[in-house]
């Protein structure tokens, strides 16, 4: 479109004013480069006022507050043509959306620092999407409740999907602890078991964690504040993850008489054994407890003992030290 630019060729004062204040616009863009003149603005004040109310009128229109608005399509297409933002909200969201995008594109990943010494401003955005997102979770439930459908947080429907399809975190603890339980996973399959050593040097920090939700879940147990969830222990559970820490250690001490038998071929650990000397002990604790549970009833026997029984005759545990010792001799 053109027009031209002298206000004196429109009749009344209003319709002057108002491309008065089209053409200080413009020229305000063609010194800062857009049309974002802050709501107080000293150099020119009815500027910034005369932007608040075209965003006003214009918010009306869409919405048919008032149907006779003095900002009609015409004048919606010149500014629109300037680029003036209408939606400053809108307009703030999406910049701070294309800035994760570029984030993402870089790192891989959504999970901003809350301090990102990078770009504070985008973490402070990401920041405030998940507390945004909180809200918008508790006021979709209490419309439910009272049968209603309005929603006022700054969340919607649109921008959860638009953030989804980042690979956008809502709940950053959430994802951190799933993030262990892949890597436990991994474990497990590596060595038959979740107990994860605490002196675990490929993964200090999955050991960390490991320890740490026993601690939550002994509070879990108590009723006391504790940040483990009932599903959280439900998965647990299904790896059959060991909550006790010391049947954690019998775990660990398994796992060096396992060690042991591939570099010697048997299980036979002497007491004094130079390079462990715990493991040489326990390997006789074990030879003393499987002799006591032998003499308990069967009625009396504990769960946990057979269990381990299991678990040692299945390497192929020599229980007869003496015997084996002798044969080896002969051998």
């Amino acid at each position: 479109m053109e027009r031209v630019s002298s206000v004196e060729l429109y009749g009344s004062t209003l319709e002057k004013r108002w491309w008065r204040r089209f053409d200080e616009l413009v020229r305000y863009k063609a010194e800062v480069g857009n049309c974002l003149v802050p709501r107080t603005y000293s150099p020119n004040q009815s500027l910034s006022n005369w932007v608040s109310t075209q965003r006003r009128l214009y918010k009306n229109k869409k919405l048919q507050v008032n149907a006779k608005t003095s900002l009609d399509d015409e004048r919606i297409e010149w500014l629109n043509d300037l680029d003036f933002v209408f939606d400053v909200h809108e307009y703030s969201w999406n910049c701070g959306y294309e800035e994760l995008a570029k984030y993402r594109e870089q790192y891989g990943h959504c999970l901003v620092p809350d301090r990102c010494n990078e770009n504070q401003r985008l973490g402070d955005w990401v920041r405030n999407q998940r507390k945004a997102f909180q809200e918008y979770k508790l006021e979709g439930n209490r419309a439910n409740k009272k049968n209603r459908s309005i929603c006022t947080a700054k969340m919607t429907p649109e921008r959860i999907k638009k953030l989804e399809l980042l690979g956008f975190v809502w709940d950053v603890k959430e994802a951190l602890w799933f993030s262990k339980l892949e890597k436990l996973k991994e474990f497990k399959k590596v060595y038959g078991h979740c107990s994860v050593p605490y002196t675990y040097e490929a993964d200090q920090q999955l050991a960390f964690w490991v320890c740490n939700q026993r601690a939550l879940y002994k509070f879990f147990l108590m009723g006391t504040s504790s940040s483990m969830k009932v599903d959280q222990v439900k998965i647990l559970n299904s790896l059959d993850f060991v909550w006790d820490a010391q049947e954690d250690r019998w775990l660990e001490r398994f796992e060096q008489l396992r060690e042991y038998k591939e570099k010697f071929g048997h299980t036979v650990v002497p007491q004094r054994y130079k390079e462990n000397p715990q493991l040489g002990r326990w390997v006789t604790d074990q030879r003393v407890m499987y002799r006591a549970f032998m003499e308990e009833s069967k009625e009396t026997r504990s769960v946990v003992v057979q269990r381990r029984i299991d678990m040692l005759n299945w390497m192929g545990f020599c229980w007869n030290a003496m015997s084996q010792r002798a044969t080896r001799s002969r051998n």
